[in-house]
């Protein structure tokens, strides 16, 4: 077998088994940011009940509460992944930085489509959270809303 064949076999091999492990790290970790995600929306949401109840009795209908509750998560999970896309491109670069101190080269690879399930996933766990908890907001009669007003 040529040199050149068993590189390239060996090579497809280790990218396999960086995937599989990358998979079984992420995998735990993602869903313990779902769970934190959730969570921290669950108690912003249920500290809102005063706000909601103020904005429907000025006349805000509640798909407007809705819409408000959804644009909030939207523009809030955007900012996050920016943020997060300039830690990580900081920390990246500065990796990069102390390899060539050393006299290394490293290329960087990416898993973009993991990567990207993470993103969705974690905006798609804010929408459907903030939406049920705005939901259970509404529901809630007026007199008890605006009796939670402090």
């Amino acid at each position: 077998m040529p040199s050149a064949q068993w590189f390239g076999e060996a090579a497809t091999d280790q990218d396999r088994l960086n995937r599989l492990v990358l998979g079984v790290l992420t995998v735990p970790a993602s869903l313990y940011a779902l769970i934190a995600v959730a969570g921290t929306l669950v108690m912003s949401y249920s500290r809102r009940g005063g706000e909601i109840a103020g904005m429907r009795m000025l006349g805000v209908s509640a798909g407007q509460v809705r819409r408000m509750a959804l644009w909030e998560t939207l523009s809030t999970s955007a900012l996050g992944v920016l943020i997060a896309a300039g830690v990580v491109a900081m920390g990246a670069r500065a990796y990069r930085g102390a390899l060539t101190v050393f006299g290394g080269e490293a290329p960087l690879s990416v898993e973009w489509g993991m990567l990207s399930a993470l993103t969705a996933a974690c905006v798609l766990a804010g929408v459907v959270v903030s939406l049920a908890a705005t939901g259970r907001l509404l529901r809630q009669s007026g007199v008890t809303m605006v009796a939670s007003r402090r």
